[in-house]
């Protein structure tokens, strides 16, 4: 969802053409949200731009199985030459930094079937009616959130729910968000395959690591501080490229996400789901009062749940005409809230494919207790932490 799933921000990349980005951008999405409107397709195509990042992940994987293929063929060629072999130690070295990141598994915060069967349930029952595969794992955080993720080699399914934005949807909206997440297992999500997530990942992390290098050197060794910024530079125009072909084919996937999630918890339910996430104020607000006022944290989701459910029409109105404010960005994996909504309000209604009954919502609930509990207390400890930051 919107909310905290942003693009990691490289640092140096704002510059004199900002401006012009950013008008580009509102035109590129406008036109996007107006043919996802209008097209009956809305599949994932094989556009030129994907096409060319699939070329350069390639390569950067190449570059991997280059280093090491190169390192093996100068220590058989040299052997035993002390010099040839720091060299092949060092080839070596550079291919494990630049090897493929697949992501771990969550080792914290993750639901146990068992314990938790109903959340479990849900999910695989709105994967069915996708058509797609069902999360391995679910997982909540204290976060105002919600992501899909495929991890390891095995390429694991992820789903995490912030705990805070459960509490403030209804079991319509639930739905609706779970749909929306579990559609991006089955949209072509470019960055979540085998080939482009783990070479952007890696190109981040070569890019950082040789940004901490260069700052390491700040005080000596000054021809070594450039030496490192040098090669960060291409790294950082290598990283920024491919976001910029992933950028539209990522966009275009959040609409396409938002549509299925209408096909099954309903258009209504899919806009109340993004007119809560503008809510973000509203909720930071009832922590701060949980914290400064000393409640205990096991009324804080509860709390939430309230406020949410109460905001005055007024302020739900000035909420939504601020957020038509915001433009769109080449450097957002997200389109505009507002955007978002606009499209599902301009396509034809969809009804409900799948209604959760109230028993069931009130059993799933104390089926997560536990976790809810935990989550309010870290999500009261995070709120003080950042007091003092």
């Amino acid at each position: 969802m919107q909310l905290d799933v942003r693009p990691t921000v490289l640092p140096g990349t704002r510059g004199r053409l900002e401006d012009a980005l950013d008008r580009l951008a509102r035109s590129l999405d406008e036109r996007t949200r107006r043919r996802l409107v209008t097209d009956a397709d809305l599949a994932p195509r094989l556009t030129p731009a994907k096409a060319a990042a699939y070329a350069l992940a390639a390569v950067v994987h190449l570059v991997t199985v280059g280093a090491v293929a190169g390192a093996i063929a100068l220590a058989a060629a040299t052997f035993p030459n002390p010099a040839s072999l720091f060299v092949a130690a060092a080839m070596v070295g550079f291919a494990w930094l630049v090897r493929p990141r697949f992501g771990e598994e969550p080792k914290t915060g993750v639901v146990d079937r068992d314990r938790a069967p109903g959340i479990y349930r849900l999910v695989d029952e709105v994967a069915a009616a996708l058509n797609t595969r069902t999360a391995d794992l679910i997982v909540l955080d204290p976060r105002l959130n919600a992501h899909w993720s495929v991890v390891g080699l095995r390429r694991r399914r992820v789903l995490t729910l912030g705990m805070p934005l459960l509490a403030a949807l209804t079991p319509p909206e639930r739905i609706a968000l779970i749909a929306h997440e579990v559609a991006h297992g089955r949209n072509g999500d470019t960055r979540k395959g085998l080939i482009v997530g783990p070479a952007l990942r890696t190109l981040m992390l070569v890019y950082t690591t040789l940004l901490e290098l260069y700052g390491g050197f700040a005080s000596f060794f000054l021809g070594a501080r450039f030496v490192f910024l040098g090669l960060a530079q291409p790294v950082k125009w290598l990283t920024l490229l491919e976001f910029r072909l992933l950028m539209r084919d990522m966009q275009r996937a959040e609409y396409l996400a938002d549509h299925l999630g209408a096909t099954v918890g309903g258009t209504t339910a899919m806009i109340a789901v993004h007119e809560k996430l503008l809510l973000e104020t509203t909720i930071r607000m009832v922590v701060h009062e949980t914290v400064h006022r000393r409640l205990e944290p096991d009324a804080l989701l509860a709390a939430i749940a309230d406020r949410a459910a109460n905001v005055p029409t007024r302020e739900r109105e000035r909420v939504r005409r601020v957020a038509e404010l915001e433009g769109a960005r080449l450097d957002e994996t997200h389109p505009p809230t507002a955007m978002r909504i606009r499209a599902l309000e301009e396509r034809p209604p969809l009804p409900p494919r799948i209604v959760l009954a109230e028993r069931d919502a009130f059993e799933l609930d104390g089926q997560l207790l536990p976790y809810r509990e935990a989550l309010a207390k870290q999500l009261v400890e995070d709120y003080r932490d950042s007091l003092y930051r």
